[in-house]
């Protein structure tokens, strides 16, 4: 009922670090609190003099639901009242950033409005002859871990790509009571159900297969 706008790959591991340390956040677990942040495509970069271990491309995972909406929160507060500097850092993560920008989770609605190929109920035409494999990490392919964003097929709505709505991790939304659950499969989820798959997980728990994506709302 309202315009938005949505990201087109989940939030990743080198943007969550990056605006934590916006925010002030100097404790590297919250930094960069990922569980698949070791090993093979990982890197220690230096943000603001801080050293942060993470495979940067990958999705920010191993985050708790209140954590997100404490983050979300405070974003919203960057976007209203952050100086110049700050502003311009957001555009940065956020392509077309204003100041004053709405952020948040996805509602239910608008998660499976994308997912659908733009309300075409099909998952877009790209979609149709083609492998859960090709487009989306699942517990066939994905050597039970995360993958780097952007790597599979995309999802395409006229001009725009959406990345991983499928698989990888699942995307936290929003429901009309509030309450959070989770969409579109995960790295260890079987590629049969993985694309219409949706369900709950405990709110205040961390899980290394939940991950999420935000909408922008201009105010």
């Amino acid at each position: 009922t309202e315009p938005f706008e949505m990201m087109q790959t989940l939030m990743t591991q080198y943007m969550w670090a990056q605006i934590k340390i916006t925010m002030g956040e100097r404790a590297p677990e919250k930094i960069n609190p990922s569980h698949f942040k070791t090993g093979i495509e990982s890197q220690i970069i230096n943000i603001d003099d801080i050293n942060v271990q993470m495979k940067p491309n990958h999705p920010a995972e191993s985050i708790t639901f209140f954590e997100m909406i404490e983050f979300i929160d405070l974003l919203n507060d960057l976007s209203k009242t952050g100086d110049d500097k700050t502003q311009e850092s957001l555009s940065v993560y956020f392509p077309g950033h204003q100041k004053g920008d709405l952020y948040k989770l996805p509602t239910d609605e608008q998660w499976q409005y994308v997912a659908s190929g733009g309300g075409q109920h099909n998952k877009s035409d790209n979609y149709v002859n083609l492998d859960t494999r090709d487009f989306a990490w699942s517990e066939e392919n994905s050597n039970n871990q995360t993958h780097a964003v952007a790597q599979k097929i995309p999802l395409r709505i006229n001009d725009d790509e959406f990345y991983d709505m499928f698989g990888n991790v699942w995307e936290r939304t929003i429901d009309s009571r509030g309450e959070s659950n989770v969409r579109g499969g995960s790295w260890d989820f079987h590629s049969t159900h993985i694309k219409s798959a949706h369900g709950r997980m405990v709110d205040d728990i961390k899980f290394n297969t939940v991950g999420f994506r935000l909408v922008r709302i201009r105010r």
